[in-house]
């Protein structure tokens, strides 16, 4: 349990919602899978390697079918720091990555999995 968030886990099934209101899109399915095959986390573009556990994401949004790979601590902090910044306009979503690129201080408070990510990704641009 996040400050705000609720994550219900059942099933192998994970939803982000704020309290007391409606879901980000008007159909959002997160479910926790293991990796077949490589895929590129949506939040920090690390990779997922096979074998790992990750979050497959899919929905509608504003009429739009979209989906999504990510590490499950990715996306927590990913919805988390989306809902502090646009706790009224939900259609307003911005990946992970986006954030950081726009303010560093976005991981402040990040678990330190999601800090590492982030320090391996400067690292390999310098």
């Amino acid at each position: 349990l996040m400050v705000g968030l609720s994550f219900i886990v059942a099933a192998e099934f994970v939803a982000c919602f704020r309290f007391g209101e409606r879901p980000v899109s008007s159909f959002c399915r997160e479910k926790i899978i293991t990796a077949r095959k490589a895929h590129q986390c949506d939040a920090c573009l690390h990779k997922i390697e096979p074998g790992e556990k990750y979050l497959r994401a899919a929905g509608v949004s504003d009429g739009d079918f979209w989906t999504g790979a990510y590490h499950p601590e990715c996306r927590a902090w990913e919805c988390r720091v989306n809902h502090e910044n646009s706790p009224f306009y939900m259609d307003e979503w911005f990946s992970l990555h986006e954030h950081v690129s726009e303010s560093i201080d976005v991981l402040d408070d990040a678990p330190q999995v999601v800090k590492d990510r982030f320090k391996r990704k400067a690292e390999k641009e310098n």
